[in-house]
């Protein structure tokens, strides 16, 4: 699997346009089931790793704050944490911190892309 494809998929799974949403998750699906990858567990390990480990969070009794929705940089940075055996420190702060961001600027999106990248080419 291309990491930078599975990226490029996960991006497009918020588009407001339904059926290249549509696509996006089968070719997602795809891409994890060909190399033996749980789409339900992928997005699980997401969770546990990111935005401060939101599955290892006890449930609460009251009502939950709503989430905010999830946007494509999220899961990236997700993924990249999930994947990424070799990222140093700063690396896994910066993804850590962009979860908690809604939009990213153009230097923060250039920096996540060569994040990605680098943890594809260390897949290899």
């Amino acid at each position: 699997m291309t990491f930078v494809r599975a990226v490029a998929s996960a991006a497009l799974l918020s588009s407001d346009k339904d059926g290249e949403a549509l696509n996006a998750t089968r070719a997602l699906a795809r891409l994890l089931g060909k190399n033996g990858l749980d789409t339900a567990k992928v997005i699980e390990a997401g969770l546990r790793v990111g935005a401060g480990g939101l599955m290892d969070k006890p449930r609460q009794k009251t009502a939950p704050e709503p989430m905010s929705p999830l946007r494509p940089h999220h899961l990236s940075a997700r993924m990249t944490l999930a994947y990424g055996d070799n990222l140093t420190n700063w690396e896994r702060n910066f993804l850590s911190d962009i979860c908690e961001l809604s939009r990213l600027s153009p230097k923060q999106q250039e920096r996540l892309n060569l994040i990605a990248a680098k943890v594809e080419r260390d897949r290899r």
